[in-house]
């Protein structure tokens, strides 16, 4: 399986098509000696990596710099099995005695988050998954426990708001990486061919894009993009823009759990072939046809899709199963290279073309 590079080679669009070579049987994940099942990732894996990133960034709010890291032993290629079922439960243990205190965990869960979609994106999921089916359902139940009781915090409250315009004043227009070919005539669903794993290369225009302010005294960095992207780290900052986008503001989809998304792809169905989505095996076992969504239907009844930052740690990177019955056969359909708490504009892009076509003509 081809798997994405963390490697800086001057740029964050450089590292986006960077591969390793497909994996041998001498660098593939072991654990007790023998390769680690194919499974299919759940809803939530990403949520409970998140959770071993956030064990750790609890213990350096409390100065204790000498404790072991967490995140390097569930990250650790070829440990024994008992090693990763004791660091589940140290993450459970660690995370449950702050979550019983009276001090807020806002800081270092957003600083937890930001180191699990860098390293869960880059190079680490399919570790993550392995590791994940082989902790077991117990612990797996705990994990989502604490997601859960994090997520209600008072202070975490921001995490799980649907999209209000006055918290989202800072926007990108996405590059354009590719123009994905679209072919209909043997599909009743449009196709999408060739595109990336993040959605904007799903468009044939460039779009725009909003993100969430973060509260002040959480981080250095203003928005979400810049802190939760899966290649953050090699964001530009002066790639974004501050206040009211051109167009495309009005009707808003949001996505709060892995069910919202389904149910917008099987509104709007698009085949995703020839994509880096596949190729990178992200879907494990699961067998069928994918499909994503088709973003020039779903922009006649919407101007924006919405994906919360709570939102993003149930439903990204997990194959979601779809309506066989409705879609012609076995099928599926996943989240990728979404920034958590990010607006993607569907519709802007087109309406502001249409002026400046308009007024070119008129000239």
């Amino acid at each position: 399986m081809r798997i994405r590079t963390g490697a800086r080679f001057g740029g964050h669009r450089f590292r986006r098509h960077v591969q390793h070579e497909p994996s041998t049987e001498a660098n593939t994940p072991t654990a007790a000696g023998a390769r680690f099942p194919r499974v299919t990732p759940r809803p939530g894996v990403l949520a409970r990596t998140w959770c071993y990133h956030l064990a750790d960034a609890l213990q350096d709010e409390e100065g204790d710099h000498t404790a072991s890291s967490l995140t390097f032993v569930m990250q650790h290629p070829f440990l024994e099995s008992a090693d990763y079922i004791v660091a589940a439960r140290e993450t459970v243990s660690r995370c449950t005695a702050a979550l019983h205190g009276e001090e807020p965990i806002a800081r270092a869960a957003v600083a937890a988050l930001a180191a699990a979609t860098v390293s869960y994106g880059f190079g680490q999921a399919e570790h993550a998954v392995a590791v994940d089916e082989l902790i077991g359902e117990e612990l797996r139940l705990r994990l989502d426990d604490v997601v859960t009781a994090v997520l209600a915090r008072p202070e975490l409250a921001w995490w799980s708001e649907n999209y209000k315009s006055a918290e989202y004043p800072w926007y990108r227009r996405s590059e354009l990486d590719l123009a994905p070919q679209r072919r209909s005539a043997s599909s009743p669903h449009p196709t999408i061919g060739g595109a990336l794993w993040w959605p904007t290369s799903q468009l044939m225009l460039p779009a725009f894009e909003s993100y969430r302010r973060i509260p002040a005294g959480l981080t250095d960095v203003r928005c979400t993009y810049l802190a939760f992207g899966d290649d953050h780290d090699d964001a530009d900052p002066a790639s974004l823009h501050y206040g009211e986008l051109p167009s495309g503001k009005g009707r808003v989809y949001e996505v709060r759990e892995p069910a919202d998304w389904v149910d917008l792809v099987e509104r709007y169905p698009a085949r995703l072939v020839e994509s880096d989505v596949l190729r990178y095996g992200w879907q494990g076992d699961v067998r069928g046809q994918a499909f994503t969504v088709d973003w020039y239907s779903a922009a006649r009844d919407y101007d924006g899709v919405h994906l919360g930052i709570g939102a993003a740690l149930r439903s990204q990177y997990a194959p979601l199963l779809l309506d066989q019955e409705r879609l012609g056969g076995p099928a599926w359909t996943m989240m990728t290279g979404w920034v958590p708490g990010q607006v993607l504009w569907i519709s802007a892009e087109r309406s502001a073309t249409s002026r400046a076509d308009g007024q070119h003509k008129r000239g």
